[in-house]
């Protein structure tokens, strides 16, 4: 049995078997749509999943979540705004989640113009790649509660950023 966050306990099979249920029912009540197949970690299991589609641009992407989850966990550095309870902790823990998930959505490309272009390049990749390990630091820090990790995981969340738009903005 496994411990969940909220306490509960329930067995572990229990959540590998309902995700793959849930993952083989979509795929096959997507009709029309291509499938893809997806290697879970245990072999026996293949599921079919359907593919994914880009319904925003890369830049609105970037703006309405990169931006905001970086901008929230680099405002704890202002004066009065270090997290103090329990409740703005967890709040950095989801600004850090958006930023880590806004790596993988990020190398997919988007509905811009340039964004399919920006996607094939390896550089494109390795940005998203190191957006994502930026947000999971993060979000190590605000779980251990630990400000002096965030503040040092800004900077690098900071570097990436900087990083990649001046190898990609023109």
């Amino acid at each position: 049995m496994k411990e969940t966050r909220l306490g509960r306990r329930r067995p572990r099979i229990f959540g590998v078997l309902a995700g793959i249920s849930a993952a083989v029912f979509y795929g096959f009540t997507t009709s029309g749509k291509q499938a893809t197949t997806v290697q879970p970690a245990h072999p026996a299991a293949v599921v079919m999943m359907p593919a994914v589609s880009h319904v925003v641009s890369v830049l609105d992407l970037m703006v309405g979540v990169v931006g905001h989850a970086a901008n929230e966990l680099w405002s704890v550095e202002q004066d009065g705004r270090a997290p103090k309870t329990d409740e703005d902790w967890q709040k950095l823990e989801h600004h850090a989640i958006q930023l880590a998930a806004s790596g993988t959505l990020t190398a997919l490309g988007g509905t811009g113009r340039a964004d399919a272009a920006w996607a094939r390049r390896p550089d494109w990749a390795k940005y998203s790649q190191q957006m994502s390990e930026a947000g999971l630091a993060a979000l190590d820090a605000a779980r251990r509660k630990n400000l002096d990790a965030l503040i040092t995981v800004n900077g690098h969340i900071g570097d990436v950023c900087q990083s990649c738009h001046q190898a990609m903005m023109p």
